[in-house]
């Protein structure tokens, strides 16, 4: 071991009470140094120095963990150890010269240097081996030349070497091109050429970003070669580009290579200083004005504020157009100040200016200044406007907004008729902040296809909007235009653990996991006996069914975090794939034990049923009637999970099952699940047989159904429906039905199952002539106590009907509706007897419906008189007789009128 005398006047006696009193060389180093004996004692000492090192642990606090070795460039060891204050010193000072720290950290942890102490170690390429210079300048006012360290979590990366490729002038690679690679804590990494001209680093390195140097020969300069495959970027700085060490830039190369190519260096460009001048009301330069540079490319340049209030930018710019935009205090604009030496220039944007760098304008000057001034800004307000399209490309208000200004003061709207949500007031001139908050699975973008003046910000769903006069054109609002588009789906595995009677796990349950479309998703017991899905699975709900061993049931296993829930089906769970489920675990688990399957009751049954909407998701709008054959009706309602119960078990049989649709739609069996319903002919109708077979290993037997849209009628054509009751109540096929319209065209039709006579076919809107043919002894009627639209005439078992859209209404048929009634003693029955009956007969049939008392054949058949009491009689053509019965119509009709006339004058002749 190499032991040198302190420089200092202090012996080792002295070291050892600093021990004792517990003064560290950090402490000593702040007291005044014991001067030497003298300066020729100086001289002839060689000057020596203590080495310390400080390493602070992840916490920030310092540790003894961390072994340390100080070595010279000759490999000798020095030896040393920690202080009570946790810092290792060397056992003795050490000559000026250059030294090696090496540090072995815990495992898991790796070291850097710590920049916040006074420390002079350098990082070297080999990680936790740094190097320090021991030298009077380092030791400073300091008793120990220091190294100071801190601990961080080791990162977990590949390694890779990095490769440089220069071509020169005449397109062959070269060696004559100086290469520099270093990382972002500017430690340099070696290399060299090989035999090819390539530059390859000594080492592989980390993972990670790093910075490739090239120093060109004179009149040269380089840029990317984009003739081959290569990972260098260039940035603003010449001949200095970055290149990421990772698996895809790697690809399958041995190395990740930049490419470069050498090009002739143009003339050296002039450049100025843009400066910027701003005074307020007062007349005083001020720098409560943000400022903005940028070129016609959109480049934009970093400035600030001297000492004397003027805006410098901080690098000198090439000659050009450059613009330069002022954001004024609150209430305030800017104009140019013509009253000194200036060269900004106005544009048609309020505060944006543009400014020409050249030899011309900057004359003796350092800088190229545009000079402003404050003045108080017209009260220009606008109101905000946003229009959000959904996933199927039309305006939606499912989207809520948030507008705000820059002090976080929000601002309240809402939607118009038009579904577009605008402020309630208007807002002054500013920039804004739109936040969208999105229907769940979903996200925004800006709608390029409209004119809109939303800018993105960087959170999702957040953007930015500038209300000034250009926006707004000649608007009448400034919009904010967005499209929802999916978002991007989480993925997450789904587990199961079974544990059976005994309390362990099990692997001798069969797993089934669906989602809500009944896709299926394959997986396996692994070692540990837990049943984990093949893929991972997106975000959503999903359905897990355990085939449990025969006389087993199975129970959600509460003792441990699991996040499967119980349904109304003996072993099937639904359980939520999210983050928050997930939580730090690998997979979102549901866990169950297996317990002795109950004794179902044989002899009752609770009914389920469950309804899937137009979304294909369980709904709860859907009325629900339960009847038995007697038209008992048994109460029920929906569970938590969407499915309408009995209140009570019901006793085997079949019962009715009648559903009470949202308007325009209509229900039918969901044949993609177990289900027991059967379809009657009526719509929403339906029968259920509750019995142990349909039951299975279920807690009800379930008739399931899913809603469609309603099927829209034909509105031009219609079925035309009659139906007829007997004496007794009681709906009858024995009465013939006719139907005809204005011309005369008989239309077919035929009796169903229900005893309703429907036309074959469908018939064009208009008025139709039914004409019903009953038996024997009866006459129809209207059956005014259900709905219908036969209207009567004045002939027995004649009706006419209109059908149109109006009296269809939401019926598959227009219906008349008839009753049959006993016919007097002097009618008959059927449309044949009523053409025989008198005027009589036809009054006493209307007299039973007061509303049809017009249209009585008595009313119409009745003789007319002329002025002295003579009858006339009125024949109608229509019953005019044959031609063969004429000539002895016409004597009879003679001879009644010569008997009425001699009766008359006789009459006549008396009361004279």
């Amino acid at each position: 071991m190499k032991c040198k005398r302190l420089r200092y006047a202090i012996s080792m006696a002295l070291t050892s009470l600093l021990v004792a009193t517990q003064v560290t060389p950090l402490a000593l180093a702040q007291t005044e140094s014991v001067p030497p004996e003298s300066e020729t004692v100086q001289q002839q000492q060689e000057a020596t120095y203590p080495v310390g090192v400080e390493v602070r642990n992840i916490e920030g606090t310092r540790t003894e963990q961390v072994g340390i070795s100080l070595t010279d460039e000759e490999g000798n060891i020095y030896d040393g150890g920690y202080n009570e204050n946790s810092q290792w010193l060397t056992g003795s000072s050490l000559p000026e010269g250059q030294y090696y720290i090496e540090l072995t950290p815990p495992e898991g942890t790796t070291s850097q240097i710590n920049n916040t102490a006074p420390q002079f170690a350098v990082a070297t390429e080999t990680p936790n081996v740094y190097s320090i210079d021991v030298n009077e300048e380092n030791l400073g006012g300091l008793s120990t030349v220091y190294g100071a360290f801190e601990l961080v979590n080791k990162p977990v990366s590949e390694t890779y070497r990095v490769g440089a490729e220069v071509r020169g002038l005449d397109g062959t690679r070269t060696s004559d091109v100086g290469i520099t690679v270093y990382d972002e804590n500017s430690t340099v990494y070696g290399g060299g050429y090989n035999e090819y001209a390539q530059w390859l680093t000594t080492n592989e390195l980390p993972e990670g970003l790093y910075y490739i140097e090239l120093t060109t020969p004179e009149g040269t300069t380089s840029q990317i070669s984009t003739t081959t495959n290569q990972s260098a970027v260039p940035t603003e700085t010449p001949n200095l580009y970055t290149i990421e060490l990772n698996e895809e830039t790697l690809g399958n190369l041995t190395s990740v290579y930049g490419a470069f190519e050498l090009i002739e260096t143009a003339p050296v460009e002039q450049t100025f200083r843009l400066g910027a001048e701003v005074r307020g009301l007062d007349g005083r330069r001020t720098s409560d004005v943000g400022i903005t540079v940028w070129d016609a490319n959109e480049m934009y340049y970093d400035g600030t504020y001297n000492e004397y209030l003027q805006w410098l930018t901080n690098d000198e710019l090439p000659e050009g157009e450059y613009f330069i935009t002022l954001t004024p205090p609150e209430g305030f604009s800017t104009e140019i100040n013509l009253s000194t030496d200036q060269y900004a220039m106005e544009t048609n944007t309020p505060n944006v200016y543009s400014i020409f760098l050249s030899e011309d304008n900057l004359g003796s000057s350092s800088a190229i200044y545009a000079a402003f001034n404050l003045v108080e800004a017209p009260a220009e307000t606008y109101q905000l406007g946003v229009e959000v399209r959904g996933l199927d490309g039309t305006r939606t208000d499912e989207v809520g907004i948030t507008v705000a200004d820059v002090d976080g003061v929000t601002f309240e709207g809402e939607y118009n008729e038009y579904l577009q949500w605008l402020t309630t007031e208007e807002l002054p001139a500013g920039q804004y902040s739109i936040t969208l908050d999105t229907p769940e699975g979903t996200v925004s973008t800006i709608n390029e296809t409209t004119n809109q003046y939303a800018i993105p910000a960087d959170e999702t769903n957040v953007y930015n909007i500038i209300l000034n006069e250009e926006n707004l054109g000649n608007n009448s609002s400034i919009y904010g235009a967005f499209n929802l588009v999916e978002a991007p789906a989480e993925t997450y595995q789904l587990g199961v653990e079974v544990r059976g009677l005994d309390g362990t796990r099990s692997d001798e349950a069969g797993i089934t996991v669906t989602d809500a479309d009944g896709v299926v998703f394959e997986g396996e017991y692994n070692e540990y006996l837990q049943w984990l899905t093949s893929e991972e699975l997106s975000e959503g709900n999903y359905t897990i069914t355990l085939d449990t061993p025969e006389g087993t049931v199975s129970e959600i296993n509460d003792t441990t975090n699991q996040y499967a829930v119980a349904t109304d089906e003996d072993d099937v769970y639904t359980i939520e794939l999210n983050d928050e489920n997930l939580g730090s675990s690998s997979a979102v688990y549901g866990a169950f034990r297996l317990v002795d399957e109950p004794l179902p009751n044989p002899d009752t049954f609770t009914l389920g049923v469950e309804v899937r909407g137009l979304n294909d998701r369980r709904t709860d709008e859907v009325g629900v009637t339960v009847t038995n054959n007697d038209g008992d009706e048994f109460t029920g309602s929906y569970n938590e999970y969407l499915q309408w119960l009995t209140d009570d078990e019901l006793p085997e049989g079949v019962y009715v099952i009648t559903l009470d649709t949202p308007e325009g739609t209509v229900s039918e069996i969901n044949e993609t699940t177990n289900q027991y319903a059967v379809a009657t002919d009526e719509d929403d109708v339906y029968t259920i047989e509750l019995n142990e077979d349909n039951l299975g290993s279920s807690s009800a037997v379930y008739g399931a159904f899913r809603l469609v849209d309603a099927p829209i009628p034909n509105p031009n054509t219609f079925t035309l429906g009659v139906e007829v009751r007997g004496l007794n109540d009681r709906r009858t096929d024995e009465v013939g039905v006719t139907v005809t319209n204005n011309d005369g065209d008989e239309f077919t039709g035929s009796y169903n199952e229900y005893l309703q006579w429907l036309t074959d076919d469908e018939l064009l809107e208009g008025t139709y002539v039914i004409t019903l043919d009953t038996p024997e002894g009866t006459v129809s009627e209207i059956n005014d106590t259900t709905d219908q639209y036969a209207v009567a005439t004045d002939e027995d078992d004649v009706y006419t009907i209109e059908l149109n859209e109006e009296n269809l209404g939401s019926s598959s048929a227009i219906y008349g509706a008839f009753r049959l009634i006993e016919s007097d003693e002097n009618g008959g029955g059927g449309s044949e007897s009523s053409d025989e009956s008198d005027g009589s007969e036809s009054s006493d049939e209307s007299s039973d419906d007061e509303s049809n008392d017009e249209s009585n054949g008595s009313d119409e058949s009745e003789d007319e008189s002329d002025d002295d009491g003579n009858v006339i009689v009125v024949q109608d053509d229509d019953i005019l007789p044959t031609t063969g019965e004429s000539n002895t119509m016409i004597i009879t009709v003679v001879a009644i009128g010569l008997l009425a006339v001699g009766g008359l004058l006789l009459y006549r002749r008396k009361r004279s």
